[in-house]
């Protein structure tokens, strides 16, 4: 304005008041228009006030709300870790039973090397039994043999002591007997009696040879009976173990297979489950969204329609 003024200096008295009165009308203008800016702030604070209480009735989403994907993602990583943590332990323990199997397995199959063995000791005494049976039946015939040889003989000598006896009493009647022949009868006596006691010797020899045969026969036939015994003991005991790890082995694996079924139908269901919640969280985050927004611009609407009508009662 100062400036004006002294610019003006050079115009006429006329002049310059016109100047002053224009001066003092942009004046007045002026802090009207500053005054009206004021109340246009005042409003602007008053409307945001508003806002920003009707902003505070809106349901603002939450953390939860805003970030479902990642809640479920935390989740299924969870439990994802807790079902692989079980399968490992199931799988641990399935890997300590085939090893018991493969352990059991290998006794089983020294059981089977030791029944084998067994088998051939049987089939070895089984051949020593039948050795000795035949033995055993040679010394019979050979017993029998002696026995009609010894009763041959004893009757032989029995016929020649009575031709003896028979010639002795035939010497005593008559002067004319032949004693070359009776020495001849008596040579024949005594070697049909030491013939006689030989075949006795060897036939109580034979007798004894039969008895040790017999008793070893026996003997033999004992402990193949037993070795059958023991061999038929370990083939069931190795059947019975067999049976009852293959059992106990079907029986974990079904369970782990199970197990790992209920776990993946269960996973399944989860994920559907939480699939659906996450759906229904984003649709609901949507919906909230929309809302609000949709109060923000009524609110501005509002707020521009209120300046509007300001600024047609200034005008």
């Amino acid at each position: 304005m100062e400036r004006k003024i002294c610019e003006g200096m050079s115009h006429s008295p006329g002049e310059l008041y016109d100047i002053a009165e224009e001066e003092m009308s942009e004046e007045e203008e002026e802090d009207e228009q500053s005054e009206d800016e004021e109340e246009e702030e005042e409003e602007d604070a008053e409307d945001d006030e508003d806002d920003e209480e009707d902003s505070g009735n809106v349901t603002q989403p939450t953390i939860e709300e805003e970030y479902p994907e990642e809640i479920v993602k935390r989740n299924f990583v969870n439990q994802e870790a807790q079902i692989q943590e079980r399968v490992g332990d199931l799988t641990a323990r399935l890997c300590e039973r085939e090893l018991e199997s493969n352990k059991l397995l290998c006794q089983i199959d020294e059981l089977q090397h030791d029944v084998m063995v067994k088998t051939g000791g049987m089939d070895r005494l089984q051949a020593e039994l039948n050795a000795a049976h035949k033995e055993s039946e040679f010394v019979r015939k050979r017993l029998r043999k002696l026995e009609e040889d010894l009763d041959s003989f004893k009757h032989k000598n029995t016929e020649l002591t009575e031709e003896l006896q028979k010639r002795s009493g035939e010497m005593n009647e008559s002067d004319g007997f032949d004693w070359n022949h009776l020495l001849e009868l008596e040579e024949q006596v005594k070697e049909l009696t030491a013939r006689v006691k030989d075949l006795e010797s060897q036939l109580e020899t034979v007798r004894l040879e039969r008895d040790r045969l017999e008793k070893e026969a026996r003997e033999l036939e004992v402990e193949r009976e037993e070795e059958r015994r023991i061999v038929q003991e370990a083939l069931d005991e190795a059947t019975a173990e067999k049976e009852a790890i293959q059992a106990r082995f079907e029986k974990d694996f079904e369970k782990l297979r199970t197990v790992n079924t209920d776990r993946e139908q269960q996973l399944l269901d989860d994920f559907e489950w939480k699939l659906r919640e996450v759906e229904q969280a984003c649709k609901r985050r949507l919906d909230e969204k929309e809302k609000y927004t949709k109060q923000r611009i009524k609110a501005a609407e509002d707020k521009l329609k209120a300046v509007e009508e300001d600024l047609a009662q200034l005008e």
